[in-house]
């Protein structure tokens, strides 16, 4: 799942630390579990409008 940064100091995740604001792929797991229910992180959403050419 694609999520986004909220935590101040950023998210660490398999030796990397992803600063606030960021975006990035997570596997569902427990990290993923923590992070959304701690609001550390939210679910990116995927634009429903096609790209501008």
């Amino acid at each position: 799942m694609k999520v986004k940064v909220l935590a101040r100091h950023g998210l660490a995740y398999s030796g990397t630390v992803y600063p606030k604001n960021s975006e990035f792929e997570l596997p569902a797991g427990p990290v993923l579990d923590a992070a959304l229910r701690f609001k550390q992180a939210e679910e990116v959403k995927a634009s429903k409008e096609p790209a501008k050419k």
